[in-house]
């Protein structure tokens, strides 16, 4: 926003005003009902079935959508309404579950039909998120000004962190007691309460507004992504940290797929040691996330995502020298505070740094890429530790490394030099140009 005079001016809404505040609160509600319902649907599937099989079918519908969609997705966020795609993906979730949990009532436990419409049920679930995330990613920005987008971006990642925990816990206290069918109906409840939430936002009448170009025009989906890959490539900046982002995310897969091996054979403990492992990770990215949520916090950028990629490569490459659970703990804590800060000022970074028309397409092959490079890194991972022979401080060494040479890499490139810090006036014009740097250079790296 800017003056006559085109001197900046502050942005009038608070970071906590009404619309942001509605899409917040229903969107934590939400999570809670989809913990509840991922935890339904496989301890469901697993009595039922006795099948791994339809186990692996189920968890396979977790990943499957979110690759094949989310381009399309975003492509729908630049056309359409984002609120309308907000409501409707709510409301079709909320719906979908509702109608999952009739089925219980009409269909016999354990028939064929009544597995599909539970697969189907996960199927859907994960269609409508692969359109509902980049619609919020696009829409966000609208909502709160610029210089406090790091700190609504962490609140949203930190909402789902604690639905996580809240979720799940209650979830199997309430599965133990009531059933699958009482999780689904109360997943479907608080869908349409997201949804009825989510149609009270009003965004700003100034807002750029998404594309006009109905889903059937000439212009295809593909020219649409062709369109949203050509404005990454020529922002040198945002596409140096979009193959970061690939890099790393494939590389912090191993950690995890070789953690429960870590914990045997190099701390010489147990399953209750790698619980304590992953609810450390989960701690660190909440402190994480809580720091960039502060009222002094400022999005920084990509010299904070450098330095935060830094600090985490160091973790897990001293991961593989460490023996002792306690001095792990603390590490894994780490690697968890500083995922969630590189993921906040990348997040934040490709929002303000891309024009709305294009931001739901942007935001959606960002998802993409890091969905794509987590499975990857997940099947290397595996395989790496098997041909190393389960040697686990060698592939955490290697990652480490890896991780940290694209860190150094970055700092010497556009995305480090020139977009550590918005100016404290900078910010995005309704036209969409990218906010000034320190040294009065667009922080596109053009």
């Amino acid at each position: 926003m800017r003056s006559a005079d085109g001197d900046a001016v502050p942005d009038p809404r608070p970071l906590l005003n009404r619309d942001f505040l509605l899409l917040w609160q229903g969107q934590l509600v939400s999570l809670v009902g989809s913990q509840a319902f991922s935890l339904a649907l496989l301890y469901w599937a697993m009595e039922a079935t006795g099948s791994a099989s339809v186990l692996g079918v189920v968890s396979a519908a977790a990943v499957l959508p979110g690759l094949l969609l989310t381009p399309l997705g975003g492509a729908v966020a630049d056309r359409c309404s984002r609120r309308r795609i907000l409501v409707s993906c709510d409301a079709a979730s909320g719906l979908s579950s509702l109608a999952l949990a009739g089925s219980f009532l009409l269909l016999a436990p354990g028939s064929p039909v009544l597995t599909a419409a539970v697969v189907g049920a996960a199927l859907l679930d994960r269609a409508l998120l692969a359109f509902f995330i980049p619609a919020l990613g696009a829409a966000l920005p609208e909502l709160v000004p610029p210089r406090r987008l790091a700190a609504a971006n962490s609140l949203t990642q930190l909402s789902h962190q604690a639905a996580s925990v809240a979720g799940r816990a209650v979830a199997g206290a309430l599965y133990a007691w009531v059933g699958a069918p009482a999780l689904f109906l109360l997943d479907g409840l608080t869908f349409l309460y997201a949804a009825g939430s989510e149609a009270l936002v009003r965004f700003p009448s100034g807002a750029p507004a998404p594309s006009a170009a109905p889903l059937g025009s000439s212009r295809s989906v593909a020219s649409d992504l062709s369109a949203a890959a050509a404005f990454l490539r020529s922002r040198p900046a945002l596409f140096d940290l979009l193959l970061v982002v690939a890099l790393t995310g494939a590389l912090a897969q191993p950690v995890f797929v070789l953690l429960p091996f870590y914990v045997t054979q190099c701390l010489g403990q147990g399953p209750r040691w790698y619980g304590f492992l992953l609810a450390a990770h989960a701690a660190g990215a909440v402190a994480g996330l809580s720091a960039a949520a502060l009222p002094g916090a400022a999005v920084r950028g990509g010299r904070s995502a450098t330095v935060a990629l830094a600090l985490g490569s160091g973790c897990v490459g001293a991961l593989a020298l460490v023996r002792h659970p306690w001095s792990a703990l603390v590490l894994v804590a780490g690697v968890g505070g500083t995922s969630a800060a590189f993921n906040v000022a990348l997040q934040s970074l490709f929002q303000l740094e891309t024009p709305s028309e294009l931001r739901g397409r942007v935001m959606a092959l960002l998802q993409t890429a890091a969905m794509g490079a987590a499975a990857v890194g997940a099947v290397l991972g595996g395989i790496g530790g098997d041909l190393t022979g389960k040697n686990v401080p060698l592939v955490y060494a290697v990652c480490g490394g890896l991780s940290t040479l694209a860190a150094v890499w970055l700092w010497g490139r556009p995305a480090g030099r020139q977009v550590p810090g918005f100016r404290r006036e900078a910010v995005t014009d309704p036209g969409g140009a990218a906010p000034e740097g320190p040294d009065g250079e667009r922080l596109s790296g053009r």
